[in-house]
């Protein structure tokens, strides 16, 4: 008997094997080959140095940085434990082969269940491929940081109603109509999907779950898949067997109301994709012949997934992700340890963080909450994300920027990325001179002339990885240029440049422009900034010790290194009393975290002497959607904060402060904050800060509002004779103070500038006739650890409109365009 009679005479009943031992072969061998397939295409074709965040599309720097929900959070952390306790000596590896795990487990019981719908031959595996290749799938099944066990537990649950018995009452319930409790049954899964619906909208405050889900499927199914199910979806009523699997596809939908989009899809997929099956095996029969065209299309749609995988993409990002954070996770000690987070990033470091030594410890990490009290004790915590240094700064927290030496290697970076990334190099000659023969060799898989090899000559490069030939290159004493348009030919490797740039090197600085735009400038050492063939910008790496580069995990931005310094004194303001908060006034700034809605009232008392100020709302990702600052206009000094949802703000107060009291309606943290991100400490090269919006923390009180003049750059006038400045130090030591400003008019003779830190007179100096830089050597003993109030004085004001009708009558003082701290011989 061939195969074919086989089935044949075996039929479609459900319940009953087949007759051929040739066809029990097959259909056990299918599952187990599209197992095999997935986890051979996560061994041989994913990265394994990152986990992969979830982006539809090509992933941005943002989608490294995005955090999960609680409940993904949870499942996350499971995929991890299992993956650490599989593979203790690649926790990130074992992760992604627990995924994997799941996912070829879940599309091998699809590929059994999908028999259930009526698919012949080789369409059951197909279709199971299809759907773990999908987006969405094909992410969860390829990094932990999806929902891959969801997916295996719904299919586990499909599995199971598809292959129960269905009893001869049944099936003539089936033929005949079911007029019994099973259309009452369908009626209820209707009215609860609705009710289900309903909900999930009315919950939702920003972006639904339910259109955030509803994307997710419809990005795995695309216009085929919509098409099937819609097939599929007419035989609702024809089998007692379709019912149960509506039954549990409305169960899935309504137990995970409560859980994020991830998870909710994750549960649900395995139910669209069986009725997706249902439909291939209506559209066969509709169509009448055999299921090879059916074959073929299959294929043709697997193709499609795969090709729309940016597989070069994911494998440049996390080559970039991964070795930055194993050269971050080096530097991380229970000293200072690192501020975790939940982001892509942040869990591959925290991880490697955790596995580094012996045995499976997470003593060199902390979570956000227990930062706070960790540097109460001595610790020096190590943020390394903007948002989160936000939130912890208005927490309480004061920070400085974390030392260098805490980058990868060139050699290793270039070593991890594929072929094909284009790269820019540009490199001091006095980087070149420190350049080892292993970096030099490195380079060359760039293209760059390896006769060049220890020769202290400044170079400038444009190549690709991989290429190992000639590419673009200047090098030669002194300083070199180089300027690459878009289509120029990278020398001889055959590659042409995706971008507008251009690269300067001298004796020990290099400079870096993109599309006429400053990328890294008076950069010491060297630079490489890293593109995908179309022009995406992936990352940059730059430094003075090529052992050493730094920069952001992905993207344009700086780079954000801080450690905690300073533990900052914190009030708890219970609902409906005055508490007087004015020993958190000393400092320049206030934090303020609300756990719910609510509003903060405030009232300041200045100190007679001063003109009262106004304060102001800092402008930081943290509460740039948060809280709204509200001024009593009949009460000096009285303001409120009423905050739409949970968060945390800062507030400037802009000058000293004699009193302040705190009211609210629901119980709120306040904390004493520095006004600036980061303390600066004069170092062997000077601090140079320029006036511009991002320094305004940097402004106390007498100052007029920010302005510019075209050419020269930003400046702030003093609106009397006195004016402060607020510095944050993280060590009290001497340093030099030097101020460039100009006076308002022609001085006369005995005009002067005082200076004096912390109410410490520290001198006078002649007011210039023009601009100038008035010089202070500030002795240790006149600083302290943290914020710093440095008060300027001038004996001269003046007008600018010279008391003219409708000119400018500002009084205005000295013109201040920046200033320098730098180190001091006084002690």
């Amino acid at each position: 008997m061939s195969t074919r009679e086989a089935v044949a005479k075996a039929g479609n009943a459900r319940g009953r094997a087949p007759a051929s031992r040739i066809v029990r072969i097959g259909r056990t061998a299918a599952p187990l080959l599209v197992a095999m397939t997935i986890l051979a295409t996560v061994a041989l074709a994913v990265p394994h140095d990152a986990w992969l965040p979830r982006d539809m599309r090509p992933a941005t720097s943002a989608a490294w940085e995005a955090e999960p929900g609680s409940a993904l959070d949870a499942i996350i952390a499971f995929q991890v434990t299992l993956g650490g306790w599989a593979w203790r000596s690649d926790v990130v590896s074992g992760a992604i082969a627990v995924a994997a795990a799941c996912a070829a487990a879940a599309a091998a019981l699809m590929t059994s269940t999908l028999r259930r719908a009526g698919l012949r031959a080789g369409s059951p595996a197909l279709l199971a491929l299809v759907a773990t290749a999908a987006p969405f799938a094909g992410w969860s099944g390829s990094s932990p940081l999806g929902a891959a066990p969801v997916m295996l537990a719904s299919v586990v649950l499909l599995t199971l109603l598809v292959r129960h018995p269905v009893t001869a009452v049944d099936e003539r319930r089936g033929e005949t109509g079911a007029t019994g409790l099973l259309p009452l049954v369908r009626v209820a899964i209707v009215l609860a999907l609705l009710t289900g619906m309903g909900e999930a909208l009315s919950r939702a405050r920003q972006v639904s779950t339910l259109a955030a889900t509803s994307a997710l499927l419809l990005g795995d199914l695309g216009p085929i898949g919509l098409v099937l199910l819609a097939a599929g979806a007419v035989t609702l009523a024809r089998a007692t067997s379709e019912a149960r699997v509506w039954l549990g596809a409305g169960a899935a939908w309504l137990l995970t109301l409560p859980f994020p989009a991830e998870v909710r899809a994750a549960a649900v997929l395995p139910w669209v994709w069986w009725l997706v099956g249902v439909g291939v095996t209506n559209v066969i029969e509709w169509r009448g012949g055999g299921a090879r065209w059916a074959g073929v299309g299959l294929m043709a749609w697997l193709a499609l997934h795969v090709a729309a995988r940016p597989w070069g993409h994911e494998r440049q990002q996390a080559a970039l992700v991964g070795t930055w954070a194993h050269a971050m996770a080096e530097r991380l000690t229970e000293t200072q340890p690192l501020v975790t987070d939940t982001s892509p990033r942040g869990r591959v470091l925290s991880t490697l963080v955790a596995q580094r030594g012996r045995g499976w410890s997470a003593s060199a990490t902390i979570a956000a909450d227990q930062a706070h009290r960790a540097t109460e004790s001595g610790r020096q915590p190590v943020s390394l994300t903007a948002s989160q240094l936000e939130i912890l700064r208005w927490g309480g927290l004061g920070f400085a920027p974390w030392g260098t030496g805490a980058g990868a290697s060139v050699e290793d970076i270039l070593a991890a990325l594929p072929p094909g990334t284009v790269t820019l190099a540009v490199i001091s000659a006095d980087a070149a001179g420190r350049l080892s023969p292993r970096q030099w060799q490195a380079l060359g898989r760039l293209g760059l002339r390896l006769p060049d090899a220890a020769t202290g000559r400044a170079h400038a490069l444009a190549g690709i990885t991989g290429a190992r030939i000639q590419a673009l290159e200047v090098a030669q004493a002194g300083s070199v240029r180089l300027d690459v348009q878009p289509g120029d030919v990278l020398g001889r490797t055959a590659a042409r440049s995706p971008v507008d740039a251009r690269l300067e090197a001298d004796g020990t600085r290099v400079r870096l422009w993109l599309r006429g735009e400053v990328l890294l400038d008076q950069v010491e050492g060297l630079a490489l900034v890293f593109f995908t063939t179309r022009g995406d910008m992936l990352a940059w790496r730059a430094g003075p010790d090529p052992a050493h580069l730094d920069g952001p995990a992905l993207g344009t931005g700086p780079a954000t290194r801080a450690v905690a310094v300073a533990a900052l004194p914190c009030l708890t303001v219970p609902a409906g009393r005055d508490v007087d908060v004015t020993a958190l006034t000393g400092r320049g700034a206030l934090g303020v975290t609300w756990a719910a809605p609510g509003r903060l009232d405030l009232t300041l008392d200045r100190p007679r002497e001063w003109t009262p100020s106004v304060v102001r709302l800092a402008e930081t990702p943290s509460n740039a959607s948060g809280p709204v600052l509200i001024e009593h206009g009949t009460r000096p000094g009285a303001f409120a904060l009423q905050a739409r949802r949970s968060g945390t703000a800062g507030v400037y107060l802009r000058g000293p402060v004699a009193r302040a009291q705190a009211r609210a309606d629901q119980e709120v943290r306040l904390c004493a904050a520095w006004p600036m991100s980061l303390a600066r400490a004069p170092g062997p090269q000077p601090v140079e800060v320029r006036v511009a919006p991002r320094v305004e923390p940097h402004f106390g009180m007498g100052w007029h509002d920010l302005e510019v003049q075209p050419g020269v750059g930003y400046f702030r006038w003093m609106s009397g004779p006195r004016a402060e400045l607020l510095l944050a130090l993280p060590h009290a030591e001497a340093f030099t103070f030097a101020l460039d400003a100009q006076a308002p008019v022609a001085p006369s003779p005995g005009d002067e500038v005082r200076l004096a830190v912390g109410g410490r007179d520290v001198g006078t100096r002649p007011l210039l006739p023009t601009r100038g830089i008035y010089t202070w050597d500030v002795p240790a003993d006149a600083v302290r650890d943290g914020v710093n109030t440095i008060t300027l004085g001038i004996t001269r004001m003046a007008g600018p409109a010279g008391g003219q009708d409708g000119g400018d009558a500002r009084q205005l003082g000295l013109l201040v365009r920046g200033w320098t701290l730098g180190p001091s011989a006084v002690r």
